[in-house]
């Protein structure tokens, strides 16, 4: 256990260090405008992203611009979408690539430029860190995203239908939507769409796009309505409504699934974790007791 210290303090050390550089990764959107929501210059607003190593990554990206095949290249830049970040692929390659610079860097510092050359374990677990947990971090990112687009989905969509039952047009229900609610990424969706239209796409395509970036079933679900809503004539109000509901259901059953599979993932942790110590919190008072008496067990 003494041995494995050091590179458990280093796991952790480098853990913390990696969660403070990442949240400069991703973007604050600014408060001043999700108050002031649509102002003269509005998509300049909107891309207003905070990012602290932008202006430095920006001017060296290029050089990694035949990087990567262009599936992996559409994979990154799907992904960074997802995430939120304002990097472009050639941005987050550089990010990458100077992270593996920083992790050895901070491991000579902390431990010493001869345990660093002279220990190849270490400088395997730098490799590994510095190479995968970016891109870990990176899909968590998306997961989350994902979820948090799950969540905000039903109350959007009942915003939207009181301001279709109200006789507001879709897409003009969509800009009052973005207005009022608040800020997060199924707002950013939907004024993604809302640019879209407005730059001349036609609205069937734009809500397909949306469907695509996502690939998730409530989004694909939600698409599909409005799109055969359109193509029918059938009320926009009453299609959402009878979505709403069947997202809500969806979001339930979900629920109870990860209900259900809560006992088998507290497994481990109370394997590795718990038992232990209840054995020894149960046992250790016999076996003390034992040895106080002059019995010796493992004779």
């Amino acid at each position: 256990m003494i041995i494995l210290l050091p590179y458990i303090v280093f796991a952790l050390a480098f853990s913390c260090i990696f969660i403070v550089v990442s949240q400069f990764f991703f973007y604050r959107e600014s408060q001043q405008f999700i108050q002031e929501r649509f102002i003269p210059d509005e998509a300049e607003q909107r891309s207003k992203k905070y990012f602290i190593l932008k202006p430095v990554l920006k001017p060296l990206a290029p050089i990694n611009e035949h990087i990567g095949s262009q599936i992996l290249r559409a994979k990154v830049k799907h992904q960074l979408f997802i995430a939120g970040s304002p990097l472009n692929v050639n941005e987050y390659f550089l990010f990458r690539e100077l992270f593996v610079v920083f992790v050895p860097l901070m491991v000579g510092l902390l431990f010493g430029w001869d345990k660093l050359t002279g220990n190849s374990l270490i400088m395997a677990m730098c490799i590994l860190f510095s190479l995968f947990v970016p891109q870990v971090w990176l899909r968590s990112r998306v997961e989350r995203r994902k979820r948090e687009v799950l969540r905000a989905l039903p109350n959007m969509i009942d915003l939207l239908i009181l301001a279709v039952d109200a006789g507001l047009d879709f897409m003009i229900a969509v800009r009052k939507v973005i207005q009022r609610a608040k800020a997060g990424p199924m707002v950013d969706e939907l004024f993604q769409l809302w640019q879209e239209v407005q730059m001349g796409r036609v609205r069937r395509d734009a809500l397909k796009n949306m469907a695509k970036r996502w690939n998730i079933p409530e989004i694909n679900s939600f698409v599909r309505t409005l799109v055969q809503a359109e193509r029918m004539g059938t009320p926009m109000g009453e299609a959402l409504r009878t979505l709403s509901e069947e997202i809500r259901i969806r979001q339930f059953q979900r629920g109870e699934q990860q209900a259900l599979k809560a006992p088998i993932k507290m497994l481990f942790p109370l394997l590795v974790f718990i038992l232990p110590v209840v054995i020894i919190l149960v046992g250790g008072p016999v076996f003390i007791q034992f040895s106080q008496s002059g019995l010796n067990l493992f004779k």
